[in-house]
């Protein structure tokens, strides 16, 4: 008789191991709940409460249960072989079994995994119950896990062909990780990444809380196993990206923004969120492009399309920015189905709507806890969350054009063009033109001639969008715009002090003013800082990702020490964090190698994007924070293609139905040469944008013409109430007043903040000292100030009005007169 034991042997042997685990883990409870601080008040017995003690005795009772149980699996085993085959038999047993023992395993992790303070005053209560459903929910997955095993047939045999045809999957991603780990030690070791640099070196980017993880994951595991929609996949993409779509545009707008420094929280006298600091200057693009002044006459605009994209919601919102923020939410809400397209594209549909699920918390968490960590977000008027839209626009086309078989010159053009209107986004996307085009050698071998015609095609169409702004574009003094751009990276970036000229029309006397501004006394090579920023923004992207089995809330997590503002934080790391971050370098690492046996080198698009745009910010001495926000959802992407891969592999044990198999690559036709001749057509609406660009910065119609005509200093010499003070010893400016902010109220001298947009002289940060409680300010109006200039110094120095006079230019041609109400001095000393 053979000593080999039986299947129903092996799993009588399984359960009890599960049942007499369990005891322990209740009896494990029982120890916790006696060992918890004593009750101080309400006290039955031993100083305990009656209902600790009938924790204490539900916890007891039930590890006698499971203890009695194996022991009667142990002593009764045709009772046990008996039960088990009765369970293997009836389907609809094992069903509702599995769905009530993975509700209980359920409960018990998040027991685990919700930190006590998120119950606020019930968070005592709270933890004393906790080791009562962590016991159940463990000792629920071991039997769960004990029935998958046993009850399920042919286990073994899917499990096997599942890794025979992954395993090329298998091994890449192991040399993957092996190549992440070594650059961990290399980082840990050097500092590169984590020692700050002096300048432009923020903290990383914006995370997702475990307990968002945690539903999202649950949300893809349900959607991977039970695939509850039976529609085309034309049908699902178009539900899906609706769903996000008003999923992101819903969310995001009814998550208040709290406080961010580029939009400080809304005072008198209008309560506008109006822009603060870098978004001030993208709006004043916006101002003067609608008011027919150019788009670069702001002086400084580097990013010239998403001013005209601003001027064109002003046109719809006018000076309303609660109606221009809902506007841009709901264009930016494309984000989602953009993210989801990408990830259906490379993986599967569960994919995309799990990394879009992702995507879109972690943007209200940006919105959320914009006062807690920097970062940004769709709210605020700034260009990083419109550049990630574009670059997701981008990934997509580059990967539906190095898929395709045969390559697309159509695909090219439009990959070109995508580049170049998000260049006039962002500069730094402008290093994905000759990436591209280098890339593109890897597919394109032994087919020199047909790369050199696609890439001709990528050329031409990022020229017909990008040169007509080379041309007429320009920072101060008409210097061309790249060349502006690069010497003011030069200036601020490469080098260790600068100084700056201001003109005389912006001085109180004539000639020249020139401030010579120290930025920093000491100065890094930069052999050193690009490399230090560049690994800083894969350690910032890595970091964001669930790294704890306590869900902490934001706040909470913002309290990390690389999360908080100007500490010294050097990649120390708590050892359940550090083993975390490992197993995310194993998902990161699985996705990779997917996406590479998938598509070869297609699939490693997002990846290139990535590090050439990283290489951008590096370059420029920037990273972290509100930069890394077009870019760390790659790395979401190949861990979220990790997990999807997690859950493929249990679903192809577990579930007894066949895998449905890769859907084979879309062919491309041969195109007629009558197709190829119409196929030109795709450079026409690069061709409008670029050429669009130019017309509208020359020929806007001027919004303020007959208010520009007023004699600006006779204006100002009628409302001066001494004849003896000539409007001369002002400084004067007129333009369109903006963004007016009450300040100071509980201080000895409250005032009144604003900017003068002025088409001679840019913006004029202006402030009436004692202001005399205006009930309105007429935001967007033509305005003349008079008042007497005060320079403040920093990195860019900027003139800061000290206004007497606001006279404001009304419609009907009236004038309404705003003035200090008791001034020193009237006049400029």
């Amino acid at each position: 008789m053979s000593d080999k034991p039986t299947p129903a042997s092996s799993a009588r042997q399984l359960l009890f191991s599960a049942l007499l685990l369990g005891a322990a883990e209740f009896a494990a409870a029982v120890f916790v709940l006696a060992s918890i601080e004593r009750d101080p008040t309400n006290v039955a017995f031993l100083g305990l409460s009656p209902q600790r003690l009938t924790l204490l005795a539900f916890a007891a009772l039930a590890a006698l249960a499971c203890l009695g149980a194996a022991v009667t699996v142990l002593r009764q085993p045709t009772l046990a072989v008996s039960s088990i085959e009765i369970l293997s038999s009836r389907a609809t047993f094992r069903r509702a079994a599995f769905w009530l023992l993975g509700s209980l395993a359920l409960l018990g992790w998040l027991a685990l995994a919700l930190p006590p303070y998120i119950f606020l005053e019930q968070k005592d209560f709270f933890i004393r119950l906790r080791p009562i459903p962590i016991a159940a929910g463990a000792l629920a997955f071991q039997l769960l896990l004990w029935g998958l095993l046993v009850l399920t047939p042919q286990k073994n045999a899917r499990l096997k062909a599942f890794y025979t045809n992954n395993r090329p999957v298998v091994r890449l991603s192991a040399w993957i990780l092996a190549a992440l780990l070594a650059l961990w030690a290399i980082v840990s070791v050097t500092g590169a990444g984590l020692v700050p640099d002096d300048r432009f070196w923020n903290v990383p980017g914006m995370p997702i809380t475990g307990f968002q993880f945690f539903a999202s994951l649950l949300l893809v595991t349900v959607l991977i196993f039970t695939q509850p929609l039976r529609l085309s996949r034309r049908q699902i993409d178009f539900l899906a990206c609706l769903i996000l779509f008003l999923a992101a545009g819903l969310l995001w707008n009814a998550t208040t923004l709290k406080q961010h420094h580029f939009s400080p929280q809304p005072t008198g006298p209008d309560h506008q969120p109006y822009p603060a600091s870098d978004a001030i200057v993208y709006d004043a693009s916006a101002h003067y492009f609608i008011n027919g002044y150019g788009i670069f006459s702001s002086g400084y605009s580097d990013k010239p399309l998403y001013g005209v994209f601003l001027g064109l919601l002003h046109l719809l919102a006018g000076e309303d920015y609660w109606l221009l923020t809902l506007l841009q939410v709901w264009v930016l809400a494309l984000i989602p189905p953009m993210i989801y397209l990408i990830g259906r594209s490379i993986n599967s549909p569960p994919l995309g709507f799990f990394l879009a699920v992702l995507i879109l918390l972690r943007q209200r968490n940006a919105i959320a806890g914009s006062h807690l960590i920097a970062s940004a977000n769709v709210k605020l008027l700034v260009s990083e969350v419109p550049m990630l839209l574009g670059l997701l626009f981008c990934a997509w086309i580059l990967f539906k054009w190095w898929k395709s078989s045969p390559r697309s010159g159509i695909l090219a053009a439009v990959a070109g063009g995508i580049i170049g209107i998000i260049s006039l986004i962002r500069l730094n996307a402008i290093l994905l033109l000759p990436a591209a085009a280098l890339y593109a050698l890897f597919l394109y071998r032994g087919q020199i001639r047909l790369w050199w015609k696609h890439i001709a095609r990528l050329a031409l169409a990022f020229m017909l969008v990008f040169t007509p702004v080379v041309l007429t574009g320009t920072g101060p003094d008409g210097v061309p715009l790249l060349v502006f751009k690069f010497m003011e990276v030069i200036r601020t970036r490469y080098l260790p002090g600068t100084s700056f000229q201001l003109p005389a029309s912006q001085t109180a006397s004539a000639g020249t003013s020139t401030i010579q501004i120290p930025l920093f006394a000491a100065d890094t090579p930069a052999y050193q800082f690009v490399p230090a920023h560049f690994a800083h923004n894969l350690v910032g992207a890595l970091l964001t990702l669930p790294d704890s089995l306590v869900y902490d809330n934001l706040q909470t997590m913002a309290e990390r020490p690389y999360w908080v503002e100007g500490n010294q934080w050097a990649g120390q790391l708590p050892p359940g964090q550090i083993a975390a971050l490992a197993v995310n370098l194993a998902l990161v690492a699985l996705g990779l190698a997917r996406a590479w046996k998938d598509y070869r080198w297609a699939g490693l698009v997002p990846l290139l994007i990535f590090l050439v745009y990283n290489t951008a910010l590096s370059l420029g001495r920037t990273s972290g924070s509100r930069y890394l926000v077009p870019i760390d959802w790659v790395v979401y992407l190949y861990f979220a293609t990790g997990i999807v891969e997690l859950l493929a592999l249990l679903k192809a044990v577990f579930v007894p139905h066949p895998t449905a198999s890769q859907p084979a690559q879309a062919v491309i036709p041969v195109i007629s040469r009558a197709g190829r001749q119409a196929s030109w057509l795709v450079f026409l609406p690069f061709a409008l944008v670029g050429v669009g660009m130019h017309i509208v910065d020359d020929y806007m119609p001027k919004r303020f013409a007959e208010s520009a005509a007023i004699d600006s200093a006779a204006l100002v010499q009628s409302y001066l109430p001494d004849n003896n003070t000539s409007a001369t010893s002002y400084s004067i400016y007129a333009g369109q007043g903006l963004y007016p902010r009450f300040a100071g109220e509980k201080t000895d001298q409250p005032h009144l903040d604003f900017y003068v947009l002025s088409p001679e002289h840019g913006v004029i940060n202006a402030r009436l000292i004692q202001h005399n409680d205006l009930q309105s300010f007429p935001s967007g109006s033509y305005i003349v100030v008079a008042g007497c200039p005060v320079v403040v110094a920093g990195e860019r120095p900027k003139i800061n009005l000290d206004t007497h006079l606001i006279v404001v230019i009304s419609p009907d041609s009236n004038t309404v007169l705003y003035s200090q109400p008791k001034p020193d001095v009237w006049g400029c000393r």
